[in-house]
C-alpha cells in the first residue's frame, strides 16, 4: 500500500495481535516515537498500534495484509516537540511526566534528547505499563540509542525493583519504599538529561512529593486539564491528550503483559534460549546452598475482626516478608537480598517462571541461564506468565 501524508499529520496503525507490519519511507521526512526514519530502509513493527508523524509531509509504502490505518490531521506532537525545544534551550533537562500517554510522551522526548546525543537516565515508576521491563516492575536505565517500536535501544545499567503488581495502591508501603531506593540510586548517576514517568493512579499530594523528591526541573501533565490545574508545582506543563490513543481491552492488556514477558526470557527474535531448571524449596530460617525461599512481600490475607483479640484491630503488615505457596505460572524475581530482613528493599538479579510444581518441595523453572541463581530469596507476586 502507498501512502501520502501532508504535512503535520500523522498515520495511525493497527494490526492484529501476533502480527508484524513493514513499512518504508520512500519520500521526505517522518519520525515514529521521536525517532527519524531513514529513507528507504524498511522497518517492522510487533506493535499492535502504532503511529507515524511527518512535519514536512511524506510517502509511506505499508506492508501489512491485515492492518487497519488511517490519517489524521490531529496530533499533538508539535506540542511535544516545542516543549522540548525549549527545555533544551534552558537546559532544564530533568522532566517528571504524568497522565494518560505517559509513557508515549516520555519515550518521544527521550528520542529528542538522544538526537541532540543527550545520554537520557530513564526512571519508570510506572508499574502498570512497565515499559523497560514488564509491568510489576519500577525500572531505571541509561539509554543512548533511539527506543520506539521498531528499534529497541541498547540499554546499560538497568536497575529494577518487583513490586509484584500492576497497580501501584495494592501495596502503597512498599511502592513508597521502592520509589524512594530508586530515586536515591538515581542521584549517583550521571546524565544530560532525565526523563521520570509517574504511575498511572498518582494522587495530587504524590506528584507534588515526587516532583520535589527527584528534583525534576519541570513537570508534564498530559491529558487532564483539571488535574494539572489542582497541582500546586510551579514549573508545570500542560500538553493535550494523545488524540489517536486507544485504551487497550482486558485481552489486549493480558497480551501486553504476555509479550512483555517473553520478550525478557526469549529476546526480541526469539534471539534466547531459556532453560528448564528444578529447584528445590524451603521454609527453614537458614537456607541451604542450592535451596530457594519462596516469599511474598505484604500481608496479602488478613484475618477478620471476629479472629482478632478484644480491642485490637486490624492492620495490614505491608513491607512484612512471608512465605508463600508457589503458584504455576508466577513470576519470579529474584532478590539481590543475602537476609531476609533486606527483602523488601533490595533489587531485583532477574526472574524465573514457574512452569510446574513438581511437589511441595520441589519447582519447575523458566531461567535465563543454564545455573540456578545465586541468591536464596524468589518473590512471587501477581504477575502471570501466559501459555
Amino acid at each position: 500500500m502507498d501512502i501520502e501524508l501532508s504535512a503535520g499529520c500523522e498515520l495511525r496503525i493497527e494490526i492484529p495481535p501476533n502480527t508484524k507490519a513493514k513499512f518504508v519511507l520512500s519520500e521526505n521526512t517522518a519520525e515514529i516515537s521521536g525517532q527519524e526514519l531513514l529513507l528507504g530502509k524498511w522497518y517492522t513493527v510487533k506493535e499492535e498500534q502504532f503511529v507515524i508523524f511527518t512535519c514536512t509531509g511524506c510517502r509511506i509504502k505499508l506492508a501489512a495484509s491485515d492492518a487497519f490505518y488511517y490519517i489524521s490531521q490531529e496530533t499533538n506532537i508539535p506540542y511535544i516537540f516545542n516543549v522540548f525545544h525549549n527545555l533544551y534551550n534552558m537546559h532544564k533537562k530533568k522532566v517528571l511526566v504524568i497522565g494518560e500517554g505517559r509513557s508515549t510522551c516520555a519515550n518521544i522526548l527521550t528520542n529528542y534528547f538522544i538526537r541532540k546525543r543527550d545520554k537520557v537516565l530513564y526512571t519508570d515508576l510506572d508499574v502498570y505499563n512497565g515499559t523497560l521491563l514488564f509491568p510489576g516492575n519500577i525500572t531505571s536505565a541509561m539509554v543512548q540509542e533511539p527506543f520506539s517500536p521498531i528499534e529497541r535501544a541498547t540499554i546499560t545499567e538497568k536497575l529494577a525493583y518487583f513490586t509484584g503488581s500492576t497497580s501501584a495502591n495494592d501495596n502503597i508501603d512498599l511502592y513508597s519504599l521502592l520509589t524512594q531506593e530508586m530515586l536515591a540510586s538515581g542521584r549517583q548517576k550521571t546524565a544530560e538529561a532525565a526523563m521520570i514517568v509517574g504511575h498511572n493512579e498518582i494522587t495530587k499530594s504524590e506528584v507534588e512529593e515526587l516532583f520535589e523528591t527527584c528534583g525534576a526541573d519541570y513537570l508534564l501533565v498530559i491529558g487532564n486539564e483539571k488535574f494539572y490545574t489542582q497541582i500546586s508545582v510551579e514549573n508545570k506543563i500542560y500538553i493535550p491528550r494523545f488524540p489517536g490513543l486507544v485504551k487497550r481491552g482486558t485481552e489486549q492488556r493480558r497480551n501486553q503483559i504476555a509479550n512483555r514477558i517473553k520478550t525478557y526470557f526469549y529476546g526480541e527474535q526469539d534471539e534466547y534460549s531459556p532453560c528448564t531448571i528444578t529447584i528445590k524449596l524451603t521454609e527453614n530460617d537458614t537456607v541451604q546452598e542450592n535451596e530457594y525461599r519462596v516469599v511474598q512481600v505484604g500481608d496479602e490475607h488478613m484475618a477478620p475482626m471476629s479472629a482478632l483479640p478484644l480491642g485490637s484491630s486490624k492492620r495490614k503488615v505491608s513491607t512484612a516478608v512471608l512465605d508463600c505457596t508457589p503458584i504455576e505460572g508466577s513470576i519470579l524475581a529474584i532478590s539481590s537480598a543475602e537476609s531476609i530482613e533486606d527483602v523488601p528493599s533490595s533489587p531485583i538479579i532477574g526472574y524465573l517462571a514457574i512452569l510446574e510444581i513438581v511437589t511441595e518441595k520441589e519447582i519447575k523453572v523458566l531461567c535465563p541461564q543454564p545455573k540456578a541463581p545465586n541468591k536464596p530469596f524468589l518473590i512471587q507476586g501477581k504477575i502471570r506468565m501466559m501459555n
